[in-house]
């Protein structure tokens, strides 16, 4: 997980049955939260479509690790963040500076397995819902209601 430079998501190569989770700095403290398989592409046409997000200046990029699961973690982001939600945008009102550090402390899990699509094994499902409470119980900062089986796999990781 690193913020980047446009210049620098050149060297991102496509990579079948995997993606990233990324971050745009929009200045004004918002924020665009989304995934790409593709991250020089994704900017490009972002920077080229400004005016449908409020023509704000595109800046530095924050991008998870290669993953397998990055679509499902890009929803869960914006569950997480739905109360900083521009209405109808894939915008949020939050520090871009802040983003990075606080998502690297949500312990999310990044599936590597490339070779198949994400929902294909119920542990790596368990995984991703694990994932997903902690990162809820830290940003809500209250333990939230999870089913027995997942109870005792998340102690024994917790």
């Amino acid at each position: 997980m690193k913020i980047y430079t446009y210049s620098q998501l050149k060297k991102f190569k496509y990579v079948k049955n995997s993606g990233f989770i990324y971050c745009i700095d929009y200045h004004n403290g918002l924020v665009k939260i989304g995934c790409t398989a593709k991250p020089y592409k994704r900017y490009t046409m972002l920077s080229n479509n400004a005016a449908n997000y409020g023509n704000y200046p595109l800046g530095k990029i924050w991008l998870s690790e290669r993953c397998s699961n990055y679509r499902e973690l890009e929803k869960d982001l914006h569950k997480t963040f739905a109360d900083r939600r521009v209405p109808n945008t894939e915008l949020f009102k939050l520090n871009f500076g802040k983003f990075g550090k606080y998502i690297s402390s949500l312990g999310i899990s990044y599936d590597k397995d490339f070779s198949t699509s994400y929902a294909t094994t119920e542990n790596t499902d368990i995984a991703l819902g694990i994932s997903i409470i902690i990162a809820l119980e830290k940003y809500h900062n209250k333990p939230h209601k999870i089913s027995e089986e997942i109870q005792q796999i998340y102690k024994k990781i917790k």
